[in-house]
């Protein structure tokens, strides 16, 4: 059987230091927000979304799709 293909895109991977700086527009909260990821998750994926570490967005992704999410409050948005 050929291999699974996975599709996984990640938004803002042009500047990952700054993925984690970005603050909630909801409640203020930096230590809270992940990134939105898009796309098939792979098993790696699913333990870090099952950890917290990202939020799964789905597989359809559009320019106005959401990018961050807080944790905190549960509020999706772009930076």
């Amino acid at each position: 059987a050929a291999p699974a293909l996975v599709h996984s895109i990640i938004m803002d991977q042009k500047q990952p230091d700054k993925q984690k700086s970005s603050s909630c527009p909801n409640c203020n909260s930096s230590e809270h927000v992940v990134s939105i990821v898009y796309g098939k998750p792979n098993h790696q994926l699913m333990e870090k979304a099952k950890s917290g570490a990202v939020k799964l967005g789905g597989c359809c992704v559009s320019p106005n799709c959401p990018t961050k999410h807080c944790e905190a409050c549960k509020f999706d948005f772009r930076p």
